[in-house]
């Protein structure tokens, strides 16, 4: 019984994605051919019980923002280990078992990366260049606050399929609300991986751009952010009123300015308040969709992240995870961190 209504709950799902998909790239059907899909079968059909690196993703990407993150922490350590809350990667079948373990886990946050997006087709063109950065930048075609790829979509169509296959009701896991940064390519990239519970639809949910949840300044042309008016025309049902408040065209990259370069440790801060803000909502099962940077900063240092390594593996193209977040307090003892890590 309950694979037939997963199934037919995946039928459905693919077909608001599709639909989805025309509306915000106005991309005909062709371009979810079965030929275009095959190339994430392996991905489809992966167990996703007895392996919790249930990636959709597939490239690599160089750690060494990681190593610059790391420094900026043993310098500034503005953190306390009391205040750091506990984080256990789980899969989505544990998820669900776990939403209703509300001793062991005050949240279940799904975390999504952005999905590619068009300017990465621009940079595939330039690779072998002498000044990489330089000529993408001065490339008319290179685009600012891009949409996603064909591939990013087909990326996102197989995410789609995942959580259509666990995140429903009937399975325990329900998303109560979803955060996305001020990017397009990543509001798109959750829209599309989560068509069923998008604004309009029947069975949609609370949909919040926060600022808190990207990198405010990081020196690429791809990510100045559109302004936020921009952005509510054409994200329509999204909550855009706590980006309206921060948004400051001469603190962070826009499309009128050049861009600027923030500090680790101002990231390292915004992680830690943003899990604070995500402690102080109400809703249990969270998802979140940000940037890789921005995920990595998160996972490797506003969180004590189980399994340990895993926390400062940066977060691939459309790559998600689960995580069970236990906010520490005076009842969290060693006895309890090693029970709930166990």
């Amino acid at each position: 019984m309950n694979s037939i209504l997963s199934s037919r709950l995946q039928s459905k799902t693919l077909q608001c994605t599709r639909r989805m998909a025309q509306r915000y790239l106005g991309l005909s059907l062709s371009a979810f051919s079965e030929k275009q899909s095959s190339s994430f079968q392996h991905e489809h059909t992966m167990n996703l019980n007895n392996n919790r690196n249930f990636s959709t993703a597939v490239s690599k990407i160089p750690d060494h923002h990681y190593e610059a993150l790391l420094a900026a922490h043993n310098r500034y350590d503005h953190y306390t280990s009391s205040a750091i809350p506990i984080g256990l990667e789980m899969t989505m079948d544990e998820a669900a078992i776990n939403n209703n373990n509300k001793v062991s886990f005050d949240k279940i946050l799904i975390l999504i990366s952005s999905c590619e997006g068009e300017n990465k087709e621009v940079e595939k063109k330039g690779e072998g260049a002498e000044n990489i950065d330089e000529d993408i930048e001065s490339n008319e075609e290179y685009p600012t606050d891009p949409l996603l790829s064909r591939q990013g979509v087909g990326k996102a169509l197989s995410i789609a399929r995942l959580t259509a296959k666990h995140a429903y009701q009937e399975n325990g896991l329900t998303p109560d609300l979803f955060v996305v940064n001020p990017l397009r390519r990543t509001t798109m990239t959750a829209l599309l991986a989560f068509p069923q519970y998008a604004p309009g639809m029947i069975k949609e949910k609370a949909w919040i751009c926060h600022p808190l949840c990207m990198e405010e300044a990081n020196g690429k042309v791809s990510d100045f952010v559109c302004d936020p008016n921009e952005l509510k025309s054409f994200f329509r049902g999204i909550d855009y009123s706590i980006f309206e408040q921060s948004f400051d065209r001469e603190k962070m990259n826009t499309l009128t300015k050049k861009p600027m370069i923030e500090s680790k440790n101002d990231l390292l801060q915004r992680t830690d308040d943003f899990m604070n803000w995500i402690k102080q909502r109400e809703e249990r099962v969270i998802t979140v969709a940000s940037n890789s940077a921005w995920l990595q900063s998160m996972c490797g240092f506003s969180i004590d992240y189980h399994p340990n390594d895993h926390g400062s593996k940066m977060f691939k193209d459309g790559e998600l995870r689960v995580v069970g977040i236990k906010f520490r307090d005076e009842n969290v003892n060693d006895q309890e961190i090693e029970r709930i890590v166990s």
